[in-house]
């Protein structure tokens, strides 16, 4: 994670300790270039291991998910659509 963050064009951060191992769970706002305080779109990353750990998502990274969009969705004023290979 050290020699990702270290990049300028990263945007990878570190998430919460208490979902440990994974590391780099965060949410990353992308905005308009006209009004930067205007998102159109919240990018979800949820690390699913991998090196020495098991790749998965666990319970407690879902509920770190769930908890985050509706902290950050609270009034559903943002349509949520997930991407899968039928709408990309």
């Amino acid at each position: 994670m050290k020699n990702e963050i270290k990049y300028n064009a990263s945007f990878s951060s570190y998430g919460p300790r208490k979902l440990w191992p994974s590391i780099s769970n965060y949410v990353l706002q992308v905005s308009s270039p006209d009004d930067p305080q205007s998102p159109v779109a919240f990018l979800y990353f949820l690390d699913s291991g991998g090196g020495s750990y098991p790749e998965v998502i666990s319970s407690g990274q879902a509920e770190w998910f769930l908890k985050k969009a509706e902290e950050i969705n609270a009034d559903s004023r943002y349509t949520e659509k997930p991407l899968n290979k039928h709408n990309l």
